[in-house]
């Protein structure tokens, strides 16, 4: 396939991760879009910018996408700063920076999962390839929607429109992205972090209309014999909330072998009742391991409140699924974060050389105090190490990336 077919196609159709994967395969395309005119107006050779953020992508990616206050860097005498943006809820497919130079900001995205097509089904316009292709076939035709510059799909990074608080939505050309997807029969999702001043900043975020929004007992009941567990299981999020907790559990029940995959959907339950069908769970299923280490990585969408308390919980109660714990540290709140951390390193050795990596999510604040009251421990040098990484940062890209960094 030419180049040029490929973009007619991204250009005229919305496809899937799946479809957008299967095409970029039959070219021999690397760099998806084109570079910002700034970067072109200041000088920048395509090739090498590219490479630049190649190179950070891996980079950052590698040392688990750490929360940066301020990276400064330069590049032909021209100053960059890169900010690791704070969501009210951690985004699941990955980690959004702010790239700024001359004035200008830029969203530097970089993906989590390296899966070629999102596991969810209803999540197939997500990661890495879904969110390329959706941002290609919305510029210059959404009026509400953040344009994609370019990015590379293969190595997980893309670089967009910076939407603020003053970005104006005014005088932009073509029709609501809203208007384009239920032309599909396709529909945004509810999250509101994902809209910034009106405009749409996660080209992912995209959802089938579901014809049937609210459910009966009695429909949902239907639904189960003509679909089956698995299918049906979809729906219990469109139940009253009185009726989720006591039909999902009622499905785990009668159907031992779709477990694993009911489960899933504890995370789509209303959030009032996501704590108690939890404690509910885990006290009628505590010997089924793999159902509860499911639940247990799905924990980043209990409400804000009741994070710490539950992780806790958790930790202390289920050693089997103490590590699947630990990896959810992002989703707890940044107050409440540095203590959890240790108390687990401090508590539980036998997981401690691996709760050491994400020392990265706490606040720098607290890097000192950890450090202090960590220092008796036995992986004290590792912790030291670990953050001594944000050096090894610095030599990487100075020495990979072409820059010459000035401050961290």
């Amino acid at each position: 396939m030419t180049t040029k077919r490929f973009y007619k196609i991204t250009k005229n159709q919305l496809l899937t991760s799946h479809e957008f994967y299967s095409f970029l395969n039959k070219t021999k395309i690397k760099h998806i879009g084109k570079l910002p005119t700034q970067f072109s107006k200041a000088g920048f050779p395509k090739n090498q910018t590219f490479s630049i953020f190649d190179n950070l992508a891996k980079t950052l990616r590698k040392l688990g996408c750490p929360d940066v206050s301020s990276l400064n860097f330069s590049f032909r005498k021209i100053s960059f700063k890169l900010y690791t943006v704070h969501k009210k809820d951690d985004a699941f497919f990955g980690v959004v920076y702010r790239l700024c130079f001359n004035n200008f900001n830029f969203a530097f995205k970089i993906f989590w999962n390296t899966d070629i097509i999102p596991r969810l089904k209803e999540e197939k316009y997500n990661g890495r390839y879904g969110e390329t292709a959706s941002g290609l076939y919305f510029n210059n035709r959404s009026s509400n929607c953040a344009f994609l510059y370019c990015g590379n799909p293969r190595l997980g990074w893309i670089i967009s429109e910076w939407v603020g608080p003053n970005t104006d939505m005014r005088h932009r050309a073509g029709v609501p992205i809203q208007a384009l997807l239920f032309s599909k029969k396709l529909m945004l999702s509810s999250r509101p972090n994902n809209l910034i001043n009106g405009i749409v900043v996660d080209r992912g975020d995209i959802l089938p209309i579901q014809k049937q929004v609210n459910l009966t007992l009695k429909q949902f009941q239907n639904k189960l014999l003509k679909a089956g567990p698995i299918e049906s299981s979809k729906f219990i999020q469109y139940l009253p909330t009185a009726l989720q907790q006591k039909t999902l559990i009622s499905l785990l029940r009668s159907y031992p072998n779709d477990r694993l995959e009911i489960g899933k959907q504890f995370r789509h339950l209303h959030e009032s009742i996501k704590v108690h069908t939890l404690k509910r769970i885990t006290k009628i299923f505590f010997d089924d391991h793999k159902l509860l280490e499911v639940l247990f990585q799905r924990i980043w969408s209990l409400p804000k409140k009741d994070k710490s308390r539950i992780f806790n919980s958790i930790i202390k109660n289920f050693g089997f699924a103490r590590t699947i714990v630990v990896q959810q540290i992002r989703s707890i709140p940044i107050r409440s974060r540095t203590h959890f951390f240790k108390d687990v390193m401090t508590h539980y050795p036998e997981i401690s050389k691996t709760t050491v990596r994400y020392v990265w999510f706490l606040p720098e604040s607290q890097y000192n105090s950890v450090l202090v009251s960590l220092k008796p421990h036995k992986t004290y040098h590792k912790l030291v190490k670990t953050l001594r990484n944000k050096k090894s940062l610095i030599d990487f890209l100075s020495q990979n990336c072409f820059l010459r960094v000035s401050v961290l």
